[in-house]
């Protein structure tokens, strides 16, 4: 049996790396659908095997860590904090020792002592704990490489920070016996000729631009971190000796525990007893106080107000449904999109084209310059090469930013299941929206009451509602939800009349509610019927006599307009469809400004609608709530689910949009044309980085500016271009604080 696993992946550093651990992780059997993300260093596949270590195993072998991720909390955090301080260490270490060599270098022999011989070796001292030390893992990685035939970012950086390192070794060695040339330079020949800052500033800034990266992915994970972090750590259960405080993972099933206002609700459960506002912004989306009273769900990580909960607990640590949004979020990053193959392709082919590069560069610099005067310069310039190239930024460029993207969803109520489909949302042309549940709110509404002459709406809607409250049909849920908060009269002698209506006595008085039919079957004397469109009436009598009436329908919701509008206004086809009667459906799409219907459609008929707008070239974003929408779902582009539907509808979608608030549509639709701009930005930023400064570092500008890029700038560039791609993705949180 297959099932979905994830691995926490250690020692990738770039595009290199991840395509070798994707082909080591497909190479075993019964894994398949492997995709490796560089920003969040996981990879997900699909199983089919038993143990586990099958795949660690053949990570490692590709010169790699790997472990199983089994929690649902961040389970490359505590890995992450010690990578990071490691990382922290290494460079600050190394920068002690390489800032007085690039003042010693950088001096040609001007401060005493430093000159000659044992200027030479001064400088070989301090570059030698850098290179051996600092650049350990870099050194190790690229071996590693090395031994499965490949190369990869260490490679680049391990082989231009040696080869300087040697070069200048053999300098500074050869002047051992040859004391007296002390005067003039390392035997006859330019203080210059030794590097030893280049390799040493190399392995630096590398280490401190790998540590700012990590930094910046780590702050690139915050929003799941952030989601994790909305249920307490303690609840206060009821316990034989009362309410004790105990940490939420003793949490059982059934116990029951009592939230106070102003505190996180630590479990899902069901409210036993109190009522409260719960502000549910943070998990939902919607920004509107939700009202829980005995009987509602209340969720892992919302927080009452004004009122005291008891909640008995139904799901509690992993089973909670903020967990479960955080395991979604996890699933969205984890997997790869469209746009990266293309950088993909490129990284597989880029680290030998710049070894070969690198060689070719040096080489003509050597035959142009002959040996004496070229090998320095060959020496620099391939060095420069190496060290410049930044396979990192193009792996990069796109998995930072659907990390960001996704995380911002999460926060704004939208909840991104793969992260392909948050790019291809960004590219529909036509959104098909089904009407009942999605565009309406799914349930029978009071939307007009209509009493006799002299009399008034609210007498008329709690008199109904005091005659209805017994009865169980989902029209007098509607008018009891209408009357809430109004003084009901006392009601008495309940009737249910199937297929008419019901009466009751209410405040001594008879009431009969029901069909028209009926009243007038009953010889009651009715007003001139009126249109009433798609709405349900319900007609009133009290003592005998017409009292008014009132009006039920499936009402829009208050939102349902905006929306519309503001997909036209960004340039999108809005389309209705539904099962519907085509009546309703014109009235209904007819009131929100959808111009195109189609309805009393089947499930497989909506299925069939959006695979032949489909196959005219179109991309759709399909919306639905019900498990009549599910094929359709499954059929389009991006499929996306009104989080207050069904689970299957859930199951079927790309992205789901948390609560009943519809404007998450347009919400979902600008974060994912803002993530769709990042990734388009920092792919552009890295092909032209490395587009313009190869040849920089190869030394074209030399014979026009007589300029050549010195490998310790290549450095700087190189890790600058990689930490500027992240910055670019994190810029991308400025659009969840906005919203």
């Amino acid at each position: 049996m297959s099932s979905p696993v994830q691995l926490s992946v250690q020692g990738i550093t770039c595009a290199s790396c991840v395509r070798t651990v994707e082909e080591a992780l497909s190479a075993v059997p019964g894994a398949s659908d492997v995709s490796v993300n560089l920003a969040t260093r996981r990879a997900a596949l699909t199983w089919q095997g038993g143990d586990l270590r099958l795949l660690t195993d053949a990570v490692a072998a590709a010169g790699y860590g790997a472990a199983p991720i089994e929690a649902e909390a961040d389970p490359g955090a505590q890995a992450d904090a010690l990578a990071e301080a490691r990382l922290r260490r290494r460079a600050v270490v190394s920068a002690a020792f390489t800032l007085p060599l690039v003042v010693v270098a950088m001096s040609h022999g001007r401060i005493p002592g430093t000159d000659g011989t044992a200027g030479a070796l001064l400088q070989l001292a301090l570059c030698l704990p850098v290179i051996t030390w600092g650049g350990a893992d870099i050194h190790r990685a690229a071996l590693a490489a090395l031994r499965h035939r490949r190369a990869d970012m260490n490679t680049l950086v391990s082989l231009g920070a040696l080869v300087a390192f040697a070069w200048s070794t053999w300098q500074a060695l050869g002047l051992l016996g040859a004391p007296s040339a002390a005067d003039h330079g390392h035997g006859g020949m330019p203080m210059a000729d030794l590097y030893f800052e280049a390799p040493a500033a190399i392995i630096t800034l590398v280490l401190v631009g790998r540590w700012m990266e990590g930094r910046a992915r780590r702050h690139a994970g915050d929003a799941v971190r952030g989601l994790l972090e909305l249920q307490p750590a303690l609840a206060r259960r009821e316990g034989p000796q009362g309410p004790e405080e105990v940490p939420v993972a003793q949490v059982q099933p059934g116990d029951i525990v009592r939230v106070r206002p102003g505190e996180a609700v630590p479990v899902d459960g069901r409210v036993l007893s109190g009522e409260a506002t719960v502000e549910e912004a943070a998990f939902t989306g919607e920004s509107r106080p939700v009202h829980k009273r005995v009987g509602d769900m209340a969720w892992a990580g919302t927080i009452p107000q004004g009122g005291a909960l008891r909640v008995q607990a139904t799901g509690v640590g992993r089973d909670t449904a903020l967990h479960r949004i955080a395991r979604a979020v996890q699933d969205a990053q984890a997997g790869r999109a469209p746009s990266q193959r293309l950088a993909d392709r490129i990284a597989a082919r880029f680290v030998p084209a710049v070894i070969g590069l690198a060689i070719g560069a040096g080489a003509a610099w050597l035959v142009a310059l002959g040996p004496a005067e070229g090998l320095p310069t060959a020496i620099r310039v391939a060095t420069a090469v190496l060290v410049v190239a930044c396979p990192c930024a193009l792996g990069l460029a796109t998995p930072t930013a659907l990390l960001v993207g996704t995380g911002v969803g999460a926060r704004q109520g939208v909840r991104v299941h793969a992260a392909a489909a948050l790019e291809a949302l960004a590219q529909v042309d036509t959104v098909v929206l089904d009407k009942t549940g999605t565009l309406t709110v799914g349930r029978p509404a009071v939307v007009a009451v209509q009493p006799a002459a002299g009399g008034t709406e609210t007498a008329l809607l709690a008199t109904v509602a005091a005659a209805e409250a017994d009865s169980e049909h989902p029209l007098a849920r509607a008018v009891e939800t209408a009357a809430a908060g109004l003084a009901l009269p006392p009601a008495s002698g309940f009737r249910a009349l199937p297929g008419r209506g019901i009466e009751a006595t209410v405040d001594g008085r008879r009431v009969q509610a029901g069909a028209r039919r009926w009243l007038q079957e009953l010889g009651l004397a009715l007003p001139d019927e009126r249109p009433t469109g798609s709405a349900t009436p319900i007609d009133v009598a009290v003592d005998g006599a017409w009292a008014g009436r009132l009006l039920l329908a499936d009402a829009p919701r208050p939102e349902s307009r905006q929306v519309v509008a503001a997909l036209k206004a960004r340039g999108l086809r809005v389309v209705m469809l539904t099962g519907d009667a085509p009546e309703i459906a014109a009235e209904v799409a007819a009131d929100l400004g959808i111009e195109e219907v189609v309805a009393g459609l089947r499930p497989e008929e909506k299925q069939g609608r959006v695979a032949a707008m489909e196959a005219e070239g179109r991309r759709v974003a399909m919306v639905g709530d019900g498990i009549n929408d599910a094929p359709a779902l499954a059929a389009a582009s991006v499929g996306l689910s009104i989080g207050s539907g069904t689970t299957i509808a859930a199951a079927a979608a790309d992205v789901e949009l948390a609560g009943s608030d519809l404007l998450a549509l347009v919400r979902a639709v600008d974060l994912s044309r803002a993530t769709l701009r990042t990734v388009r930005r920092n792919l552009a930023w890295a092909f032209v980085y490395n587009v313009v400064m190869l040849p920089v570092a190869a030394g074209a500008l030399e014979p026009w500016t007589g300029w050549m890029l010195s490998p310790v700038l290549a450095s700087a560039a190189m890790g600058l271009s990689s930490v500027s791609v992240v910055g670019s993705s994190l810029l991308l949180r400025r659009h969840g604080r906005g919203s």
